[in-house]
């Protein structure tokens, strides 16, 4: 079908929001201003301990690498 898509990272939307929805509109040919993100980030001194505490608990059960290579696998 000749289907080009748009490809966008999570990470380029969380970098820079404006110019990712920027390079969305382009692509759908949308004329006019961003709009306000709609969303904040919300995470904090928890999620960071929740992310050591995940990290921990997978390199104590030496699954930490085959997670880690699985994530790497997908992209």
């Amino acid at each position: 079908n000749n289907i080009k898509p748009l490809r966008i990272l999570y990470e380029d939307l969380d970098e820079d929001y404006e110019a990712t929805i920027r390079k969305v509109m382009d692509f759908l040919g949308l004329k006019g201003d961003v709009p306000d993100q709609p969303i904040k980030k919300q995470s904090d001194n928890t999620t960071e301990q929740w992310v050591e505490r995940f990290c921990r608990f997978f390199r104590g059960n030496g699954m930490f690498s085959r997670f880690v290579r699985h994530c790497v696998s997908r992209k």
